[in-house]
């Protein structure tokens, strides 16, 4: 359900740009795939955030490094998610929520 996603974060090597429009697939995703929505809004809420913080600002291959793992951990989880029961999705996208909070 997110390989398009993923595959617009490789084609741009995970840049700023490549989360502004993953950012936007987002959303896209959201509105088309309606009972999933949650999952693509909050993934966007933290592309969102990345790009925020180094659309003006140099970002290092560490800090890009560190957000490259971070996402694709969350959609790994989130894929992973979408095989169990609503609970254990809450669970997931309130964990993921949290981890976003504390930046």
């Amino acid at each position: 359900m997110f390989e398009e996603l993923v595959d617009t974060l490789e084609t741009h090597n995970f840049g700023v740009r490549a989360y502004e429009l993953f950012a936007q697939q987002c959303y896209q995703s959201a509105q088309v795939q309606t009972d999933h929505a949650v999952f693509f809004l909050t993934l966007r809420v933290f592309a969102e955030r990345f790009v925020n913080q180094y659309e003006e600002s140099p970002l290092t291959i560490t800090v890009a490094d560190a957000q490259k793992e971070k996402i694709l951990g969350m959609i790994q989880k989130m894929e992973k998610a979408l095989h169990k029961d609503s609970t254990a999705q809450i669970e997931l996208l309130n964990s993921v929520s949290r981890d976003i909070m504390n930046g």
